[in-house]
């Protein structure tokens, strides 16, 4: 088993991550591309590409509250 599986959360997350990811495209329409979001134990990691500064922060802070977690990383590029 490696690392990333063994700390991701089970497949029940993936109503979450669904929620979250759709969550996105009414607001911020192209703005925010192919984000993907990754649950472990300890929190989210968020991964795409938007095109400001404060998309990237926005989705930070819409990510955190709609799931309750910590954002553990957010390498989300700004392009």
């Amino acid at each position: 088993m490696d690392v990333q599986s063994r700390d991701r959360l089970p497949t029940t997350t993936s109503d979450l991550i669904h929620r979250i990811e759709t969550r996105f495209q009414a607001p911020f329409g192209r703005e925010v591309r192919g984000l993907q979001v990754l649950v472990l134990i300890d929190g989210l990691v968020l991964r795409g590409r938007v095109s400001t500064y404060y998309a990237k922060q926005l989705v930070q802070q819409m990510a955190k509250d709609i799931s309750g977690l910590s954002i553990v990383a957010n390498e989300i590029e700004i392009q």
